[in-house]
Order: C-alpha cells, then structure tokens, then sequence
C-alpha cells in the first residue's frame, strides 16, 4: 500500500480535513479524529453558544494540556522507577558483598 492509499477525507468542526495514517507510528488517522472531535464534544456540551472558530482552539487548549500533564506525569513515573531500581541494586550489592 503506498501513501496515497490511506489518505481519508474527514470533517472537523465543519473543515474538510485530508490525513494520512502515519506509517511510522502505530497512530491511526480515526483515533485522531474521534479523539479530537469527542474533546469538542464535550466543551461544546458545556458552552454552546461559542464560535466553531473558539471551539478549535479549546479544544487545542485542552488536548494540548492533557499531553503536557501526561509527559509529565510519565517523567516523574520513570524517576520513581530508577530510584527504585538504584535501590534495589544496593541492596542486591550489600547481600552480594556479605556472602
């Protein structure tokens, strides 16, 4: 299959978008879609009467702030790992060392 033969036409927010399923990522185009328009969904449930125009960049707003606090939240999970590993060779190292 080449490139051209997973580009998908979508509408977001009443723009015609044309996308491509990444080949390099294990992303798919719909995922996308399907998440951005569920966030738009949402905000929208909460403030009808903004613009399509307001609505996009809440929701960028939000994804955008999701993927921040997520990165961060993974970074500091990583951390607590190594710690956690740091500690566990020095005591593998003092059980090792008093045999």
């Amino acid at each position: 299959m080449n490139e051209l033969d997973s580009v998908l036409e979508y509408n977001i927010l009443g723009c015609q978008v044309k996308l491509a399923n990444s080949t390099g990522d294990n992303i798919d185009a719909k995922d996308v879609i399907k998440l951005v328009n569920d966030e738009a969904s949402k905000i929208r449930e909460q403030m009808p009467n903004i613009s399509d125009h307001q609505l996009a960049v809440l929701t960028a707003l939000k994804l955008s702030n999701d993927k921040i606090s997520s990165e961060g939240q993974f970074k500091g999970s990583l951390s607590q790992l190594r710690m956690g590993i740091v500690e566990a060779l020095g005591e593998i190292e003092q059980v090792t060392a008093t045999s």
